[in-house]
């Protein structure tokens, strides 16, 4: 169903322009390159070039967090594929649910909570960034914590482990390439983001209505 696949990847890039997110991001550059923030837009070759392997190994490690975590729900629910059906309509009510957390219609605390890890004690470099991006998978932020988990629920309603992995790992893409493209074209996508960013505020509304309208998609698959 490429619909769940286009709104992963939609939901993936508008969780980069959310205010947990976007407004931290030069932070994020500065820990897995160890370049400071003054240098991290230089023009120093040498410097760029390391700015964007590292951005692409930090991409990488959170995408094969994510990826390994969409097919390890799928195997816990591959145990009751005969109940497809209402794993299909109960994760269609879970997607809606957090939807409607998302517009704070209704409030789910344990959503909120937010898991820091302290990326200072990793070494930056090719390495590191690895592993900051697989331990931002694991403590994500409370932006990413609901939507994250809508997108889980889609993939227990996959039919085989590579799909609901590669359902996780669209979502990964989503988030990733604005990451990509600001250490590809430095300070000018960067300010372009931040001169044409008005929509931040609005991008988890626009995030919770796409999820409720998913959640009744997937109850009305069933029927």
């Amino acid at each position: 169903r490429m619909v769940e696949f286009i709104s992963a990847f939609v939901a993936g890039m508008l969780c980069f322009f959310t205010p947990c997110v976007f407004p931290v991001a030069i932070g994020f550059f500065g820990a897995i390159s160890g370049i400071n923030s003054k240098q991290i837009f230089s023009h120093n070759k040498k410097i760029h070039h390391k700015l964007e392997i590292t951005t692409l190994l930090f991409v990488l490690g959170f995408s094969t967090a994510f990826s390994i975590l969409g097919a390890g729900v799928f195997y816990v629910s591959d145990m009751f594929a005969k109940y497809a059906d209402y794993i299909n309509i109960t994760a269609g009510i879970i997607v809606i649910i957090f939807g409607l957390h998302i517009l704070r219609i209704i409030d789910l605390k344990f959503l909120d909570k937010d898991e820091h890890f302290n990326y200072r004690k990793i070494h930056s470099g090719y390495f590191g960034a690895f592993a900051i991006g697989f331990l931002f998978a694991i403590g994500w932020s409370p932006c990413i914590g609901p939507i994250l988990a809508s997108i889980l629920a889609m993939a227990i309603t996959k039919e085989s482990a590579l799909k609901a992995s590669a359902l996780l790992f669209t979502f990964s893409l989503g988030l990733g390439i604005p990451f990509i493209v600001i250490s590809f074209f430095g300070n000018k996508a960067y300010s372009y983001f931040r001169h044409h960013s008005g929509f931040v505020k609005y991008s988890q509304k626009m995030i919770g209505l796409m999820l409720v309208g998913l959640g009744f998609y997937l109850i009305l698959t069933v029927f």
